[in-house]
Formats: structure tokens, sequence, C-alpha cells
């Protein structure tokens, strides 16, 4: 197979595995953990296909749009690994020499946490890799700008409503379950959501490379 063909398949399920980790409270926890050890693998292979990366490091970042993409880049895997260390120590039905590791409480507020800071770093991270003038005439990007607007400011209020903000503070230490109790909305609710990351992801794309 083709390794950009293999790329873009592991891409693909790396977003929905995402959207259906933070759909858990659909899923189920028994599913939400083995999805969690599905992502863990479809990260390993993903650093694999993208080891190039690591061997960029050795080199000094001089253009901004490189020095940006390596620091989210970095925080994301920091928070994937923080992730898996605080899901394995509490996991019920994966049982791992891991368990037990971080207090539960502690584990609890790592986890919901970090699962929000994965979600805005992942978005981010997808929209730093999209580019807006390919789809259509560079006349169009203040358009194409206003109709993202639209969905990114439903995502920010369901961000809102799923208290987005009490989980960056840790301050959470159960879930918050006021997403629909239908899993084809949920998972709507959650693109939704991710979407203002993704969005800003772009802009700050186009922003950086814009200039001269």
């Amino acid at each position: 197979m083709n390794k950009m063909v293999l790329k873009r398949i592991v891409d693909v399920a790396l977003s929905i595995d995402m959207i259906l980790l933070l759909s858990f409270t659909v899923t189920g926890m028994a599913v939400h953990e083995y999805l969690g050890i599905m992502m863990l693998v479809l990260v390993i292979v993903h650093q694999i296909l993208n080891r190039h990366f690591y061997k960029s490091l050795k080199k000094r970042a001089k253009r901004p749009f490189l020095i940006y993409l390596r620091t989210i880049d970095l925080l994301l895997l920091l928070c994937f690994v923080g992730l898996m260390l605080s899901g394995l120590s509490m996991s019920s039905y994966v049982k791992t020499f891991l368990h037990g590791l971080i207090p539960m409480i502690l584990a609890r507020r790592l986890h919901l946490g970090l699962s929000y800071y994965m979600m805005i770093l992942f978005g981010l991270h997808l929209g730093a890799h999209i580019d807006l003038k390919r789809f259509g005439d560079e006349k169009l990007l203040p358009l194409l700008k206003i109709m993202g607007l639209i969905p990114a400011l439903i995502g920010l209020w369901i961000f809102i409503r799923f208290q987005g903000f009490a989980h960056l503070t840790f301050s959470l230490v159960f879930a918050n379950g006021s997403g629909s109790p239908v899993f084809f909305l949920t998972v709507i609710e959650v693109i939704l959501m991710a979407f203002p990351f993704v969005y800003l992801g772009m802009l700050i794309r186009n922003k950086i490379l814009s200039k001269k």
C-alpha cells in the first residue's frame, strides 16, 4: 500500500476514534476504554509513519509556521501521554500494569481535563493542515471565513454548555452528561464542539503564511 494512502487512512481513523472517545456518555465505559487502546495503537502507527518529524527536531526551525506546527504537535503528544497514563490508571475493563499508578480522583481530573486539551490541540493541528485556498479563488476567502464562523460559534456554545472551561481547569471529577442521549446527535455535538478549534487553526495558518 502506498505510504501516503496509509497515512490518510490512519489520520481518518484517528479523527473518528477521537470523536467516539469524546462521545463516551453514549458509548459506555467498556467501549470507551477499548477505543482508548485503539487510539494508542493508531498513535504509535502515526508516529512511525511520521518519524521524519523527530528527525527534523534536530534542525532549528526558522519559519514561524514550522515553529507553530512543532509546538502544537509536541503539546499534542504530551497531552496524549497524560491521557493514556491517567486512563490506564483507572481503567475498569482494560487492566494493565499501570492500573492504580495515579490515585483515582487525580486520574479523573487529569483525564477529563486533558481530554478537552487534546480536542483543542487536535483541532488546531487539523486546521493547520487545511489550506483554505484549495476551496476556491482567493477572493472567496472572506466568504469562506464567514461561512465557517457560524458552525464555529455553535460549537463554542456547545463547548460552554459541556462545561469546557471547567474541564480545562481540571476542576471536574465526573464527566458532564449534558449531551444528547441519542448516539448520532451526540456525535454531531462533539464534531461541532471541536470545530471552533479547527476553524481557529485554519485562520492561524492563513495569517502566518500570508505574512511576507
